[in-house]
């Protein structure tokens, strides 16, 4: 009978081919045993049929056929060529051929498209074969949300380099300036008062040393104009720069012009400075005698003026007959017959020879 063979003209019963197997009527031998489809001989040396392994097709013949290349069968047992499908990291493109899945898609396998990721995301090469292939793009985060993967831009002040659940605060004393999607620690710039070594904020920034100012985003701080200093670290503006003792002035114009070309003026012949936005006036006689004067001690008698006796607190107008140059301890004496016509005199100019004088009014 069919699925059946008899070895020899005195077979009593016929003898049932192997499971998964059958023969036509008639059958003599086992050989005639063939495979169904969906199954192969695995054994030459054996006749039994084995389910067709997955990515090949079993027709009914012993062997199984190999599904062609980046194909693949969804289940164990096929029968058809037509069964076999591309496989995971494929899909089937226009032409009837298996393309490589492009980046920023996943192909899981049997699909006429990639699927393309999340809102975000992106695969980091081709051929990804699961939604799992597919991260956050840097800028953004893994932020889990009822069960799924939203990928969420990167906060002010912190970065994200993709593909993390987390973001990464940026250095000490840096900032984004109030941006956000960051991808790396570049974009963390020092804060006003500050300055990063290397230009970023890949490390903590350092305060601004004395006598510089730093407004932030620098490498370098800038130090203060020319005759200004600034005595305390982590300023972040030409504004901190005050004129040195000897100099005056203030910030009148931009503060770029301010920082490039200098805003303190040589204190001037008469005048004494401290140091910052104003001169000083010494007191009533006195006066300095040298512009740049940078201190009280720098007033003397005022040309005119001459020390009271021994004391040099005190400053008294030149008396008649003498004069005073400024500065000099004692009056300078007119010469014989000589005198100044009032009290104040600065020099020898005001000196009148008072001989010639009646001289002159007798003829």
């Amino acid at each position: 009978p069919a699925d059946h063979y008899c070895v020899g003209p005195d077979t009593v019963h016929p003898v049932r081919c192997p499971a998964y197997s059958h023969a036509v009527a008639g059958s003599a031998v086992a050989a005639a045993c063939v495979c169904e489809k969906r199954y192969f001989q695995a054994l030459l040396a054996s006749q039994e049929c084995t389910l067709c392994n997955r990515g090949f097709f079993c027709p009914e013949q012993e062997t199984q056929v190999q599904c062609p290349l980046v194909h693949q069968t969804t289940v164990p047992g096929a029968w058809r060529a037509e069964q076999c499908f591309c496989q995971a990291g494929y899909f089937l493109g226009p032409a009837g051929t298996c393309l490589q899945c492009p980046l920023h898609f996943y192909c899981p396998g049997n699909t006429t498209a990639g699927i393309q990721c999340h809102e975000n995301s992106i695969t980091l090469s081709t051929g990804s074969t699961q939604a799992s292939d597919c991260k956050c793009r840097p800028g953004f985060y893994e932020n889990a949300t009822a069960g799924s993967v939203v990928c969420t831009v990167c906060p002010v002040n912190a970065y994200c380099t993709g593909g993390v659940a987390a973001w990464t605060l940026c250095p000490l004393h840096t900032s984004t300036f109030g941006l956000q999607g960051e991808s790396s620690v570049l974009g963390c710039l020092a804060l006003p008062g500050y300055y990063s070594h290397d230009g970023v904020g890949s490390n903590a920034a350092t305060p601004c040393p004395v006598g510089h100012f730093c407004k932030g985003k620098e490498a370098v701080p800038t130090r203060c104009p020319p005759n200004s200093n600034v005595t305390v670290a982590g300023s972040s503006g030409v504004q901190a720069c005050k004129c040195v003792p000897g100099y005056f002035g203030k910030c009148l114009i931009s503060v770029d012009r301010c920082a490039e070309e200098g805003f303190c003026h040589l204190c001037p012949v008469g005048v004494w400075c401290a140091g910052g936005l104003n001169f000083q006036e010494c007191t009533q006689g006195k006066a300095t005698l040298q512009a740049g004067a940078h201190s009280v001690d720098a007033c003397q008698c005022a040309p005119g003026y001459s020390y009271a006796g021994n004391q040099t607190a005190q400053c008294i107008p030149c008396e008649r007959g003498s004069f005073c140059a400024g500065g000099a301890s004692v009056p300078n004496i007119c010469p014989l017959h000589a005198t100044t016509l009032s009290a104040g005199a600065r020099s020898a100019d005001a000196v009148s020879y008072t001989h010639l004088r009646a001289h002159e009014t007798r003829h």
